[in-house]
Parts: structure tokens; C-alpha cells; sequence
């Protein structure tokens, strides 16, 4: 049964701190058995996790056979984006999108950040099957290229400057490839539902702390495996990260009741319910939250239909628009080698977007790229933040819980030049390229 043993470290008379110095006990856990426990929540804990089973299957039935393009692009970067969020790498949206077209600029957490977008969608496709070490490890060496190979070598903690003074100190590296095999077993093979097995697995893995890094992004995605796996969100990805890093006290709290000690007279059972409950709870705003997401989405793709709608179909505009789909930025370059035209024909392409205000380049450091981005796109992810940020979605209803990026409210600078013939003015963007017109 799971326990906290006390460990003897001797000192280390070159360390810097006094307790390493010092030496002396330290609380290291051991941990179940996944294959050889009970993982089954009590009776209310499981009808929640099948009630929230149900509004995920639901979500994605509902979005039937829609072109999920930008819902998908988007939900996978706010997920990406926040999971980093929560190990401490902060930057604005822009920056990870645009850090994929110049990287020599961007900034070290931006691609720290891209790289996670990678690894999430490295996850759902190579633990689409039976999991193996080998396609965890693939995931973590996606978001982490220069991490070593395998599992960890050495002990490990979670807070503090030293073991002494850690939050928690998780199982010797010796223990870690068979803990691993046994989660990778009950993955495959355990019979719980999979909101329960999602939880266990995920709050199981962080327990192991099988890698010296990245283990928190890695768990988070091991979830969207899972449901990816199950078939209950086909060409989705929930906002699962997004929510928990508003509720991180409740999150970190119900992995410490997960590591229960049986020799202090803690349950498994207890410790399961704990973790189930929050992870529950979480992933049911997440649908939520998708929802809303999905909503905005919608209203984007109608006002793009309604601005493109004098544009030719087989058009390298209307190509490029379908670009935007998967990310938000473009240039010049990137869209001509796409659609294999000239960049004379694809700066035109560009520029009616610009006009019809799809598009705006980019400013600051990434100007000299010209780099040109949707806007739009980049605002849903930052209300996705805000409204996750809100006990009711929103700002205006309730005080965000966590701080929250400001409201998106682009100015709108109409270029309003004199077209005399027209007796008008130019309605486009301030700014824009090509003709002036006087309707758009």
C-alpha cells in the first residue's frame, strides 16, 4: 500500500545550503500499484464522472460532421498555451503563433510554448492505440529535444530549493520503470470510465515524476490521449489546462489528498475520490468553456464567408483563408510555396484580405518579416483566458478568479480618403493596400 518512507541523506559538505549540509530524514513516497489497487470512485463521485462522460460525448456528437478546422486549431493552442501557463511559461498568443515564422526572434518561452502545441498533437496521434514507454517518451522529447533519453536517472522533488525543503518528493528513479509499465497496463487495460481513468492515469503520472522535466505538460496531454483514444471527441480538444489554471490551488491540492499514506491510516478509496472529484469538476467547465469557444468560432467563419463572398472559390485568397485555419499567420512566402503561385499573385491574395479586414500585419519586432496575421483568431484565444478566468464565464458577470489578459478592442481606424466619382469616402482599413473602395 502507498506510504511515505523516511529517507536518510547524508551530508553534503560543498552544497550551499545549510539542511543539505546539515543531512538528515526526508519524506520520499512509494506508490500503489495501479494494476493491484481499487480505482473506482464511491457512488456520487462516479455518477458525476459519468454525467461529465456524457456532456463530452455530447459536445462532440454535436459538433457532427462541421468542419472543425479552426475549432480544432484553436482549443489545441489555448490548451497548449495555458498547460504552459501552469509550469510558469507566460507570453502573449501572438507570439507563439508567430514565433513559428521567425524563431530567430522569437522569444525563448514563445518556443518553449510552440513546442507544446507540437507535443499535444504528437499525443494524439501516437498513443491512438496501445500505449508504450516508447511513445511517452516521443512526446516529451517533442516538447523537450534536449532532454535524456528515457526515464529519469535521479531523484526528483516538486517545490523547494532542496529535498529537505520540498513540497513533495516523489519515488527513487529505480522504482520509475516498473511504476511506468503499470501505468501504461491500466491505460490499456483498466476497466474504469474514462473520466476516472483519465484522472487516475494523469494524477498517477505526476505522482511518478517519471522525467527530470516536463512531466506536468506531458501528464496534461496523456488526458486528450485517453478521450482522443475513447472516441469521444473526434477532431476536438477540450480546454482542460485552461480551466485548471484558475483553479491550480484546487488542482495541486487534490494531488497532494491523492497521495494518501496507509500507514497513516489514509484510504485509497478517499485519495481516488479526491482527485476524481476536481478532475471532474474541471474537465465539466471545460465543456463549457468549448462551447463558448465554439459559438465564437461560428460567428468568425460566418463573418469570413460574408466578407469573402464576392471572392472566387478556386481563388488563392480564398486558399489562404483556408491556411489561416490551422494558424493565424502568414506570409507572403509561406503562401505562395502553399498554393504554388507567384508571390506577385500572392501578395495580391493578401492584400484583398487586408481590405476586407481578415488580415493585418504584424507590427514591432516581427514587422520586418511581414508577417500577416487573423486577428480574430488570436482574440479567441485570449477570451477563451477571460472567460475561463470567470466563475461565470464572464468578466462582466463575475470578477475574474486569476488574473486576466484585458479585452481584446482593436481600433478601427476607417481610411476615409475622398473618392469624388463615388461621392464617398473609402470605407476599407486605414492602412490598407490596393484600390481605394466604397463599399466593402
Amino acid at each position: 500500500m502507498a506510504t511515505f518512507e523516511k529517507w536518510m541523506i547524508d551530508p553534503d559538505w560543498t552544497s550551499p545550503y545549510s539542511e543539505e549540509r546539515r543531512g538528515g530524514m526526508v519524506r520520499r513516497y512509494r506508490p500503489d500499484f495501479l494494476c493491484e489497487v481499487h480505482n473506482v470512485p464511491s457512488v456520487a463521485i462516479a455518477e458525476l464522472a459519468g454525467d461529465v462522460a456524457s456532456r463530452i460525448t455530447a459536445f462532440g456528437a454535436n459538433l457532427g460532421s462541421r468542419n472543425l478546422g479552426l475549432l480544432y486549431a484553436t482549443l489545441l493552442k489555448s490548451e497548449s498555451i495555458s498547460s504552459s501557463q501552469i509550469e510558469g511559461y507566460k507570453t502573449p498568443p501572438s507570439e507563439v503563433v508567430l514565433a513559428e515564422f521567425a524563431p530567430e526572434i522569437a522569444t525563448t518561452t514563445a518556443l518553449t510554448i510552440r513546442k507544446n502545441v507540437l507535443a499535444l498533437q504528437e499525443s494524439l496521434r501516437r498513443l491512438n492505440g496501445l500505449w508504450t514507454s516508447e511513445a511517452i517518451h516521443q512526446i516529451l522529447v517533442t516538447l523537450l529535444p534536449n532532454h535524456p533519453e528515457g526515464y529519469r536517472s535521479t531523484q526528483v522533488r516538486i517545490g523547494g530549493r532542496s529535498l529537505f525543503r520540498a513540497a513533495f518528493v516523489p519515488p527513487p528513479a529505480e522504482d520509475v520503470s516498473m511504476l511506468m509499465d503499470d501505468l501504461i497496463d491500466y491505460a490499456n487495460r483498466g476497466p474504469e470510465s474514462i473520466v476516472t481513468k483519465a484522472g487516475v492515469v494523469h494524477a498517477q503520472f505526476e505522482t511518478i515524476h517519471p522525467y527530470n522535466d516536463g512531466n506536468g505538460r506531458t501528464g496534461r496531454a496523456l488526458v486528450h490521449a485517453l478521450f482522443a483514444r475513447a472516441g469521444l471527441l473526434p477532431g476536438a480538444v477540450l480546454p482542460v489546462s485552461t480551466v485548471l489554471r484558475v483553479r491550480s490551488e484546487q488542482y495541486i491540492g487534490a494531488l497532494t489528498q491523492y497521495r494518501y499514506d496507509s500507514e497513516a491510516g489514509q484510504s485509497r478509496q478517499d485519495a481516488v475520490d479526491a482527485f476524481v472529484q476536481i478532475f471532474a469538476e474541471a474537465l465539466n467547465d471545460s465543456v463549457t468553456l468549448a462551447q463558448l469557444v465554439a459559438e465564437d468560432v461560428a460567428t468568425i467563419e460566418a463573418e469570413w464567408s460574408q466578407k469573402t463572398a464576392g471572392f472566387r472559390a478556386d481563388s488563392t485568397a480564398i486558399w489562404a483563408l483556408r491556411s489561416l485555419v490551422n494558424l493565424p499567420a502568414l506570409t507572403i512566402e509561406s503562401l505562395a510555396a502553399e498554393t504554388a503561385v507567384t508571390k506577385r499573385a500572392a501578395s495580391r491574395a493578401i492584400s484583398k484580405l487586408v481590405n476586407v479586414g481578415i488580415l493585418v500585419e504584424a507590427t514591432g519586432k516581427y514587422k520586418k518579416a511581414s508577417i500577416f496575421l487573423a486577428s480574430q483568431v488570436l482574440d479567441l484565444l485570449t477570451q477563451c483566458e477571460r472567460r475561463a478566468a470567470s466563475p461565470d464565464f464572464d468578466t462582466k458577470l463575475s470578477q475574474p478568479a486569476i488574473p486576466a489578459p484585458l479585452p481584446v478592442t482593436p481600433l478601427v481606424i476607417l481610411c476615409s480618403e475622398p473618392m469624388p466619382r463615388a461621392g464617398t469616402t473609402c470605407v476599407l482599413n486605414k492602412g490598407h493596400m490596393g484600390r481605394h473602395r466604397s463599399q466593402r
